[in-house]
């Protein structure tokens, strides 16, 4: 990529910012010593760099008060930037370095040798991007050290801004006596408006990213706002995972709730509480009995045969599981094929019309389910209309010149009625913040099964220690055919065999 002047640069990376959603502004430049001419320079985004607040203290008059404007952030430190040098043959410049919105793209979960393949089909090949995959994950590793510390207070201020723009967001928090922050729940209007139709039956999975600081008085903490955010009772039933802390807790918070084992989690754990050979002769049978059963006299036959059959009587785990059969749902309807029930016996509540018409009252606010009444709603709205223009517009030269000139025009409308984008709700958290104490990020735990793969149960079969039948010896890095003691003995009956034979020979 080259230009044939600085200025022919700086017109083509502000055009490209202009689409991709930002400003352009100078930034450094370097001169040869010789001849004083410019040789190298930077355009970066026009938030760049950070907002040195000691500055402007120096700058007040001596005894008078500090005078400060109320705005918000205008730098915070983008990395967005072009770097050009000037060819030694020739009067053209070439770039050198090419960072784009690496960050949006880590954000978006975009894998570093993709976004690497998406920089060279826009550049038209590898010699044209002006940086290398190691410079882009040099970059997200600045990024990742810059959030080091503040995952706590980003979150809750997060979570502030959206409480700001609608007052039926939900989340609270809770910090230990040292402020290290220790757990949180939130609720957005759309969850709590569907639990009000649907929250007959919750289901509950507490294994996602889980760790073993999973306690009884957590789920205490987590279960009561939860009930605290909903806006109707609690739940008929709630199907859990079969964690004692969170069967404890729900026995306190809910106590008139029925409480079910999820049955994806207890078919699960089947290769690991029953031996390989039997899980692959008998399991399938197991399964039909739990899944198919549609009545208590079936399930108890058919249960007591197959375990029989598996010769597994005396398993204590296949015994606690036979404790919680009570637990047990029917599969009647699919067993017996009745695909579907008469219109007199469905709610209207149990359909997707059940929040058609319905206004639900969150937090002494009225909340009809109005597509424009919310910031993300209304944006996306927008969003839409303006991805078809473009759409239509950009086939023609015509087309694209004149919504450019109208989107100027709208633009400029949209100046005089005082609207603009700010980070006023980031800035009036974060001094909301700074008048408290620090919160602090917590304290990392290894997860449940962070690290390792799970293993079949063939692969844990191969891998349990295997005794040598020589000495004895369990978890030994030898066997039978290279046993030390059985080479030592055998070195010991040699010599007594050629002892005995030289005794003869006397």
């Amino acid at each position: 990529m080259k230009f044939q002047s600085i200025d022919d640069a700086f017109e083509f990376y502000n055009q490209y910012a202009r689409e991709a959603g930002f400003s352009a502004r100078y930034s450094n430049s370097r001169k040869n010593k010789m001849t004083n001419e410019v040789v190298w320079k930077q355009f970066v985004c026009f938030k760049a760099g950070q907002t040195d607040e000691a500055r402007s203290k120096n700058r007040a008059p001596t005894g008078g008060p500090i005078q400060i404007r109320a705005r918000g952030e205008v730098r915070t430190n983008c990395k967005a930037k072009i770097s050009i040098v000037k060819q030694q043959a020739g009067s053209d410049w070439s770039v050198s370095v090419f960072i784009v919105l690496t960050q949006q793209f880590s954000e978006a979960n975009i894998p570093t040798y993709q976004q690497m393949q998406l920089l060279e089909m826009e550049s038209g090949g590898p010699e044209s991007v002006g940086c290398t995959e190691r410079d882009i994950r040099n970059l997200e590793r600045e990024l990742r050290d810059e959030q080091k510390g503040i995952d706590a207070e980003t979150l809750i201020e997060f979570f502030t801004s959206e409480k700001e723009k609608n007052s039926s967001f939900f989340f609270d928090y809770e910090t230990d006596s040292d402020h290290i922050f220790k757990r949180c729940f939130w609720a957005d209007p759309k969850s709590r408006r569907a639990y009000g139709a649907f929250g007959d039956v919750v289901v509950f999975d507490s294994t996602y990213n889980t760790n073993n600081d999973e306690k009884t008085e957590s789920y205490i903490w987590l279960l009561n706002k939860f009930m605290e955010a909903m806006p109707s009772d609690a739940p008929k039933a709630i199907i859990t995972d079969q964690d004692p802390a969170m069967t404890k807790a729900l026995a306190q918070v809910l106590p008139e709730t029925v409480h079910r084992y999820c049955l994806w989690h207890i078919l699960n754990k089947f290769p690991e509480k029953i031996s390989p050979v039997i899980f692959r002769d008998h399991y399938q049978r197991i399964r039909n009995v739990i899944k198919n059963s549609t009545s208590p006299e079936e399930f108890e036959n058919g249960w007591k045969e197959v375990i029989r059959c598996a010769n597994l009587e005396q398993n204590s785990w296949i015994l606690l599981m036979y404790g919680m059969r009570h637990k047990h749902m029917l599969a009647f309807f699919r067993v017996n094929q009745i695909f579907e029930l008469p219109d007199k016996y469905i709610l209207k509540r149990w359909t997707r019309e059940a929040k058609i018409g319905v206004a639900y009252i969150l937090d002494d606010e009225n909340c009809n389910d109005d597509p424009t009444r919310f910031l993300i709603s209304r944006r996306a709205k927008l969003s839409y209309k303006a991805s078809t223009l473009i759409d239509y517009a950009s086939l023609t030269d015509e087309g694209t010149k004149f919504l450019d000139e109208q989107l100027d025009y709208i633009h400029g409308k949209i100046k005089e009625m005082g609207i603009s984008p700010t980070t006023m709700h980031r800035s009036q958290t974060r001094k909301s913040l700074d008048k408290t104490k620090t919160i602090g990020d917590p304290s990392k735990i290894r997860s449940k099964g962070c690290g390792k793969r799970m293993l079949s149960s063939k692969e844990k079969s191969i891998l349990k220690t295997r005794a040598c039948h020589g000495c004895g010896l369990r978890g030994a890095s030898h066997d039978k055919r290279n046993c030390p003691k059985l080479q030592d003995r055998s070195v010991a009956y040699d010599h007594y065999d050629i002892s005995q034979y030289a005794n003869e020979r006397a």
